[in-house]
């Protein structure tokens, strides 16, 4: 994997890279893990991009631009 991946989040300084375990403002108590490959959502064919992987139950979620708006680093 290509360690220059990188997604800068909007008025915070910082950006999130694939490893990152992050939380989203609405889910608050979840922590999900930061990925870049190809990944399946919802039925979909596979897609190449960024997707989030929650730690509970390995639930993959795509990482959509809204997201930005209220993720959390937790740990690099």
């Amino acid at each position: 994997m290509n360690d220059c991946l990188c997604i800068e989040v909007p008025n915070a300084g910082c950006c999130i890279k694939p490893g990152n375990i992050v939380r989203l403002g609405r889910f608050k108590q979840e922590r999900w893990l930061v990925k870049y490959d190809w990944y399946s959502w919802g039925g979909n064919r596979p897609v190449l991009g960024w997707f989030l992987i929650r730690e509970k139950n390995k639930e993959i979620k795509p990482l959509q631009l809204p997201d930005l708006d209220d993720i959390y680093v937790i740990e690099s």
